[in-house]
C-alpha cells in the first residue's frame, strides 16, 4: 500500500475511534461528580499543561516509478534500474532516493545505478574496460544519472545524483 493510502487509511481509523467516542458520551446517563479524595501529600502539587502545537499533516512523498533490469545487493553484485528522463530534477530524484531507500531497506548492502535508457546499463562493462566506441561512452556518459549505494555495516547510505548525466552537475544525498 502506497504512503498516501497508509495516511488515508489512519485519518479514517481514528475518525471512525473519534466518532464513537462522541456518541458513547451522549448516549452515557448523566453521574453526579465523585467527591474528591482527601490529599495525603506534606505540598500541593500543581502542574502545568502546555498547549501543543497543531502539526499540519505531511503530503505524501511522490511516487517514482522506475524499471529494475537488475536488483543490487552484496549477492548479484551491482544492479541497475531505468527512470523516465522528466525525472532528471532535484525534486524528483530526491524521490526516488525516498523510494530506493524504502525498496531496499531490509537489503544491507546496495549497489544501485540509475539510468534513462536500459542500452546505457548494457555498456557499463565495456566502459569500465575502457572498450566503448566514443558513441557508446557518450550514450552511456549521458545515461548514467544516478549511484544508490548503501553498506549496512559502517553505516555508508547515500545516492549520488547526476543531472545531465554523470558529467553533469553532482548532488550527493546523505541517509
Amino acid at each position: 500500500m502506497a504512503l498516501g493510502g497508509i495516511v488515508k487509511f489512519g485519518v479514517i481509523v481514528i475518525a471512525i475511534i473519534a466518532l464513537g467516542a462522541v456518541i458513547a458520551a451522549a448516549n452515557r446517563p448523566a453521574t453526579p461528580e465523585p467527591t474528591p479524595l482527601p490529599s495525603y501529600s506534606p505540598r500541593a502539587v500543581r502542574a502545568t499543561v502546555e498547549p501543543t502545537a497543531s502539526v499540519e499533516p505531511t503530503p505524501p512523498a511522490k511516487e517514482i516509478s522506475y524499471t529494475v533490469l537488475k536488483r543490487g545487493s552484496l549477492e548479484t553484485g551491482a544492479g541497475g534500474i531505468v527512470i523516465p528522463v522528466e525525472y532528471l530534477n532535484d525534486a524528483d530524484m530526491a524521490a526516488l532516493g525516498e523510494e530506493l531507500k524504502q525498496d531496499y531497506a531490509s537489503d544491507r548492502t546496495v549497489n544501485v545505478r540509475v539510468f534513462t535508457d536500459n542500452r546505457a546499463y548494457a555498456l557499463y562493462d565495456k566502459v569500465i574496460a575502457e572498450q566503448a566506441t566514443p558513441q557508446e561512452d557518450a550514450l552511456y556518459t549521458k545515461n548514467f544519472v544516478g549511484w544508490y549505494k548503501k553498506n549496512g555495516s559502517n553505516g555508508y547510505h547515500e545516492f549520488d545524483t547526476f543531472i545531465g548525466g554523470v558529467l553533469g552537475e553532482h548532488k550527493t544525498l546523505t541517509y
